[in-house]
């Protein structure tokens, strides 16, 4: 899933170079980042070999990972508003927003039940 997400990312910023110019494609591999790096801390967090000891580290991981990914997210957020000049604000959060969407779309995909 992680590489329909870039490939998707890497889309938008490819749309956004000839339409909106350098910045917004910048601005949007930026949003791009904002969303998969946090999601990759999660998983790390969450699937590590010794969080499957028991169900309660297991859980326990889980919550350690969104708790880092939330923060990763903000972290980042921050970052791009303090330290990245000119920020084309729509492309980040429109590159954001579609990720996002996309993502609990192949989720939902994923998880669908097939009853035929």
């Amino acid at each position: 899933m992680i590489a329909a997400e870039v490939g998707l990312a890497a889309a938008l910023a490819l749309l956004f170079l000839p339409t909106l110019g350098m910045i917004a494609a910048r601005s949007a591999i930026l949003g791009a980042l904002i969303f998969v790096v946090p999601n990759a801390l999660f998983v790390a967090f969450a699937f590590r070999p010794s969080s499957v000891v028991t169900p309660a580290a297991a859980l326990r991981a889980v919550y350690l990972g969104e708790g880092a990914k939330l923060l990763a997210t903000l972290l980042l957020f921050a970052a791009c508003f303090l330290w990245v000049k000119p920020l084309h604000i729509g492309a980040l959060f429109a590159t954001y927003g579609v990720l996002v969407i996309g993502h609990a779309a192949g989720f939902a995909y994923l998880i669908r039940d097939d009853v035929n």
